[in-house]
């Protein structure tokens, strides 16, 4: 039996170089294969990228005109204000000429006050100290205090009642002669129980009503008390 010894024979190496060849082909097309991949992935990663770009734009775009309608509202509403302002000062500046050229009289501040003033049987009840002023329609006295009595109303309103009152008034008469009124303007100051601390005739200054009223709100001894109008002017 012949043995070919040929099939024992190592392969020669240019058979080397063709298993070289053959194993090195699926390594080459596997390499391929990735490169392949990666490029599409790749491509993927910058179509988002784009895609996000694009939507970033969109969105700056979307911000810029809001803030641009939101500076347009904000110059509006200045523009507003400015207008507002302009108009308060003309309507101030007319109230004042208005005053100025027709100021409101004495009469008419005594008469509004004495309209949303209380009855003094009210007053004497609510446990507040109580200012009553007791004038006449033709008394010039009267009017002349009527400015200075509206201030000191504003001033203590909240804490002391103010009770106007016409004397010439027949509903009033029992009233005017309850408090011995002998002098017009006439004004008496009573403590939180109705009491009478003190009382006034003819033209007192503000600032003495005014020390007066603060004491009877804080309870501690009038310092005018006593006072006569006759003594301020000599």
């Amino acid at each position: 039996m012949m043995i070919a010894w040929s099939a024992f024979v190592p392969a020669s190496p240019r058979h080397l170089s063709d298993v070289r060849i053959s194993l090195n082909r699926p390594v080459s097309f596997a390499s391929a294969r990735w490169r392949m991949q990666s490029e599409r992935k790749k491509t993927k990663t910058e179509e988002m990228l784009e895609r996000l770009g694009r939507n970033v734009d969109e969105e700056r775009v979307a911000q810029g005109e809001a803030m641009r309608e939101l500076e347009e509202s904000n110059a509006q509403d200045m523009r507003r204000s400015y207008v507002a302002a302009a108009l308060s000062v003309v309507v101030g500046v007319a109230a004042w000429a208005l005053d100025k050229v027709v100021p409101i009289s004495g009469e008419t501040i005594l008469r509004e006050m004495e309209k949303q003033s209380p009855a003094l049987s009210v007053a004497v009840a609510n446990g507040k100290p109580t200012l009553v002023d007791v004038y006449a329609p033709w008394c010039e006295n009267c009017k002349f205090m009527a400015p200075r009595l509206m201030r000191l109303e504003g001033r203590f309103a909240d804490a002391v009642n103010f009770v106007i009152l016409n004397g010439d008034s027949e509903e009033n008469a029992d009233i005017v002669d309850a408090l011995h009124v002998n002098g017009l303007p006439f004004f008496t100051l009573l403590d939180a129980e109705g009491k009478t601390m003190a009382s006034f005739e003819g033209i007192v200054p503000e600032g003495v009503l005014a020390d007066d009223i603060e004491a009877i709100i804080e309870q501690k001894p009038l310092p005018h008390e006593g006072f006569t109008p006759s003594a301020i002017f000599q």
